[in-house]
Formats: C-alpha cells, structure tokens, sequence
C-alpha cells in the first residue's frame, strides 16, 4: 500500500497597525489597499495551532484509493 500524508497548519499569528484617515470609508480604503504580506506578524500564544490531516490509502495492485481520515483525531 501507499500512503499519501497531506498536512495544513494553520498557526494564529498577529498584526498590529496604527493608520490616519479623516473618517470610517477612508480608513477601511487605506487598511484594504494594504499588503498583508509587509506585516510584522507575531505569533499568538494564547491560541493553539489547527491542524487538518488527510491520509489516503492507495491500493497497489488495483489502483483504488480510500480516504483513511475522515475528520477524525490523529493522534
């Protein structure tokens, strides 16, 4: 058998800006026109990090694929 380990983590992280604009519309264009990616983001440590797992089972000889975790806790 073969098995194929797909894993995503997702880590809570954080970002903190201070912008000025003159009303709410401004300020909502200004944050939106924003590169999130120039964030100095910091981990959150009062959040645990989510992981999904998938875990297919592929059948050598026929070819078959069985999803193995369907929602469930690995441990």
């Amino acid at each position: 058998m073969i098995y194929k380990f797909k894993v995503w983590v997702w880590s809570p992280l954080k970002a903190e800006i201070h912008l000025s604009a003159k009303d709410d519309d401004e300020a909502a264009k200004i944050f939106q026109a924003l590169d999130l990616s120039n964030f100095q983001w910091e981990r959150e440590p009062m959040l645990h990090n989510r992981t999904t797992y998938e875990v297919t089972k592929t059948d050598e000889a026929t070819k078959n694929s069985t999803i193995v975790s369907d929602r469930t806790k690995i441990t």
